[in-house]
């Protein structure tokens, strides 16, 4: 790749993640946002970690929709956490700590 410093190469992983590997999870899963989180294991990082958050955002369902829709709805939205993109912990978690060599 010709990076030569620690920084070059952290960008350039952060750029590969970004525009490469989220794209290519997004079309397998069928922007299926909880089961991307899954596979970059997510769900067992601290919220600054993760790269796909959940967000409680407003207006919520139920002031857009009638009582009788909002019980079928479940009023979740994903978002991609860019500062995750230069975490290295974020990338160290994707892989549970018992998996990890030592």
């Amino acid at each position: 790749m010709g990076l030569q410093s620690d920084e070059e190469r952290e960008e350039e992983l952060a750029n590969i993640f970004e525009n490469r590997i989220i794209p290519l999870l997004q079309e397998y899963f069928f922007s299926d946002w909880e089961r991307i989180g899954w596979v970059l294991n997510d769900p067992a990082k601290d919220s600054n970690d993760k790269f796909i958050q959940v967000d409680n955002l407003t207006p919520d369902v139920k002031s857009l929709f009638h009582d009788s829709v909002t019980d079928q709805i479940m009023d979740r939205r994903y978002r991609i956490n860019n500062e995750a993109f230069n975490l290295a912990k974020a990338y160290a978690g994707i892989v549970p700590s018992n998996l990890q060599a030592e």
